[in-house]
């Protein structure tokens, strides 16, 4: 992400987005497919490993614990965590997918191929620190946290007044990406478990899809009435604040042994 970025940014600059993205296509097929098919595996056991990495002497499956599809919907944590979620991606999403833009009314053209770079090398380094970080704490409080950074690092995004403040917005933008699209699915694992996992984050994460659907098309069309972006990302800041608002009111069930 950090080298193919400011890359495909530089490319569509060049050539335009009709020459660039069939070459666009077939480096994101080169990059995918060789590595889901010769790499990627459906489960562990597969390899011989248990969950966690370890030696599997088991020739049995797995014991997977946890409670029933049917019940984890019809409880409100659920529906609370999804649409939640479902706001972090309108936000997140949106705010990804207009970066370009509001980049460049900061930057002139041959500094927006490398501001473009930013969000995703951070994203990269908050992912790797909030893999350590997250098991100092509880993982509800630090999505919290991570909720709250996001929509403050939209808000300093949307009224940035210089281009150093809009990097450093970008930066912390990247950082909560890169740990918000993990914690989703390890939130849901952690308090419904793993024995129908599958089919309760395919339904939480269908939920979701909404917000990463409208996200970009909901701040472009704000642009219509504030070409300066300080609207669209205004109102993303306001969703991420949303979302933190309706998952903290979501209590998991008392059974779940959440820490909070």
């Amino acid at each position: 992400g950090v080298i193919l970025t400011p890359l495909s940014a530089a490319m569509v600059a060049e050539d335009g987005i009709t020459a660039a993205s069939p070459w666009l296509g077939l480096l994101y097929f080169v990059g995918v497919v060789p590595v889901c098919l010769f790499v990627l595996r459906s489960e562990p056991e597969v390899l011989g490993l248990k969950a966690d990495g370890g030696r599997s002497n088991s020739t049995s499956g797995p014991v997977l614990d946890g409670i029933k599809f049917s019940d984890a919907i019809r409880q409100g944590y659920f529906w609370a965590l999804s649409i939640a979620f479902l706001f972090v991606m309108l936000a997140q999403v949106g705010g990804i997918a207009h970066q370009y833009g509001i980049i460049s009314q900061h930057l002139d053209s041959d500094e927006v191929t490398y501001g473009i770079a930013v969000l995703p090398l951070f994203s990269i380094i908050g992912r790797l620190a909030g893999g350590f970080i997250i098991d100092l704490f509880s993982t509800s409080k630090f999505t919290i946290f991570m909720m709250l950074l996001q929509s403050a690092a939209l808000g300093l995004m949307a009224f940035a007044g210089n281009a150093a403040v809009l990097i450093f917005g970008l930066a912390v933008f990247g950082i909560t990406v890169g740990n918000l699209l993990m914690l989703q699915p390890l939130l849901l694992a952690e308090v419904y478990g793993l024995l129908h996992y599958s089919r309760i984050f395919a339904w939480s994460n269908l939920v979701t899809i909404f917000g990463l659907a409208a996200g970009p098309a909901l701040m472009g069309y704000l642009t219509v009435f504030d070409a300066t972006y300080t609207l669209s990302f205004a109102v993303a800041a306001i969703s991420g604040l949303f979302a933190c608002v309706v998952f903290f009111l979501g209590r998991p069930p008392s059974s779940s042994g959440d820490s909070n």
